[in-house]
């Protein structure tokens, strides 16, 4: 008999030791979040910015110099040179984080550039009655932008936290600089000889004008000690003009060497980094790593 109780006392004992074990399983992983989870739910992040950009600017309306009698006014399109120039950025990131979604704002200086060529041939009766003249622009322009961006977290916990990005963007010109190159080719002599027209440089801040557009992109965010490195790939895609456009012609000392703007809107792709703080409290608590 005695065997026989000590065996259903064994079994009972360990089915009790099973139970104890769930139950603790079980208030694990219903406890409350760490301190340092709590910390990162939700969370105003300061910090600076930095980074480069390449501009695609798309013509919506062409305007010319010469007006065509016996040809086609697409001879006389000028050619946009795409994602060719770097520009840079310098600003500052402010967001406010609650449970992987975050809206923020990110004031950036931004140096932009983007070039252009445009070319004009003159024929007489003769192969030697010709003439090329090629004008190759280079545009600067200085903005200060304002982006409202809403980013969602696709991992929420970790290191490493990848996110998307969508949002607005205003951005208000402060400086234009428009620098142009000129070069003839004359085919009047037996060898055709080429010569510069002359380098020009002009502000021309007064032809450009404040425009607005939509952003998208990716990006991660890696956690190390108090700071948080934020890095992001976003596209702005224009839906204002940039160039202002009331009477191109007008004030325009290029118009004399066949420079004049089209009416513009730009496309930008930025590459940017972030360090950012936390500002809701910083102490010995932020240290996961």
């Amino acid at each position: 008999m005695t065997p026989n109780v000590l065996s259903s006392g064994s079994r009972l004992l360990i089915v009790g030791i099973l139970l104890l074990i769930a139950n603790v399983s079980v208030a694990q992983r219903s406890a409350p979040p760490s301190t340092f989870e709590s910390f990162l739910n939700t969370q105003w992040w300061l910090g600076l910015r930095f980074g480069l950009n390449y501009t695609q600017p798309v013509a919506s309306e062409d305007y010319y110099i010469f007006s065509p009698l016996d040809y086609d006014a697409e001879n006389l399109q000028k050619t946009y040179d795409v994602f060719n120039l770097g520009g840079g950025q310098a600003g500052l990131d402010l967001s406010f984080y609650h449970k992987g979604i975050s809206i923020g704002l990110q004031p950036t200086f931004k140096i932009m550039r983007y070039s252009y060529s445009n070319y004009f041939e003159w024929l007489g009766s003769g192969d030697a009655d010709r003439l090329e003249t090629a004008v190759n622009v280079e545009q600067s322009i200085q903005v200060i932008e304002v982006p409202l961006i809403v980013k969602y977290e696709i991992l929420k916990r970790g290191k490493v936290r990848p996110f998307v990005l969508a949002g607005l963007q205003q951005s208000f010109v402060i400086n234009a600089q428009k620098k142009a190159e000129v070069m003839h080719t004359d085919y009047l002599a037996d060898v055709p000889q080429t010569y510069s027209g002359g380098d020009f440089s002009i502000g021309n801040t007064d032809r450009m004008s404040n425009f607005f557009g939509a952003l998208g992109g990716i990006g991660t965010s890696l956690d190390y000690a108090n700071i948080r490195t934020v890095i992001e790939i976003t596209y702005l895609y224009g839906l204002s003009p940039i160039t202002a456009n009331g009477n191109p012609f007008s004030e325009n000392e290029l118009v004399g060497i066949g420079d004049v703007n089209d009416q513009l809107k730009i496309n930008n792709l930025n590459a940017a980094i972030s360090f950012v703080f936390p500002l809701r409290y910083i102490d010995k608590t932020f240290q996961p790593y």
